[in-house]
């Protein structure tokens, strides 16, 4: 994830632990108390915990040691008895490879508020990951999209790339489903401005879920 500096304070001061709409819909539609589900950009674990307590195991990842200490802290003193495993570190480096579900379970990429913070190169690394994994496996996303009122805000620095106090990659729906219909099955794809509404802002986001194909 760029601008790591941004992101350790960012999580020093951030206190929303109430999970978001979007991992709702996939605990609703997507998950299965059998199944393992990877979260790249965990963040405080807002939807972390929730997630946890849905599925067979959850691996949180991050490149933020804040956003680590914070989730870990404060599962620790919860007594949860969900299984959590924490990576702190570049999600070019999980082993997505290593991870095998339970019987009848599935694997389950998740990634929410991530992918557009994060270069192009990298997204299509953990698609094609998502691809390899040799157990049935879908990747869940929702991010940020070329139709947001932010769009073009701060100086640009890649396409569809602009850096403010940090760095926010717009997704263009089309690039997305044209690489991912390549090597996966869309299971789902929404655009909408109601996804991800907060006090200040309500930006136009697309949910997508993409199963990887039988080997």
């Amino acid at each position: 994830m760029l601008h790591p500096e941004f992101w350790e304070n960012h999580y020093k001061k951030f206190s929303v632990i109430e999970p978001s709409l979007f991992a709702k819909f996939c605990t609703d539609h997507w998950i299965n108390p059998v199944d393992i589900v990877v979260e790249i950009g965990c963040g405080n674990g807002r939807d972390g915990e929730f997630l946890a307590s849905r599925c067979a195991k959850y691996y949180a990842i991050d490149s933020s040691a804040s956003a680590i200490q914070s989730f870990s802290e404060r599962v620790a003193g919860s007594g949860s008895k969900s299984e959590f495993n924490f990576y702190c570190g570049d999600v070019l480096d999980f082993k997505f490879g290593e991870l095998t579900a339970p019987r009848g379970g599935k694997i389950v990429v998740y990634s929410r508020f991530s992918l557009h913070s994060m270069d192009e190169s990298t997204q299509n690394y953990i698609l094609n990951e998502v691809v390899r994994l040799n157990q049935a496996r879908i990747f869940a996303v929702e991010a940020r999209t070329i139709l947001d009122p932010l769009y073009g805000v701060g100086i640009e620095v890649a396409r569809n790339a602009f850096e403010t106090d940090h760095y926010r990659r717009f997704i263009d729906p089309r690039d997305f489903l044209d690489f991912a219909m390549e090597k996966t099955d869309i299971q789902y794809f929404a655009l909408s401005d109601s996804f991800a509404v907060t006090n200040t802002e309500n930006p136009v986001v697309m949910r997508a879920i993409v199963r990887g194909r039988n080997l």
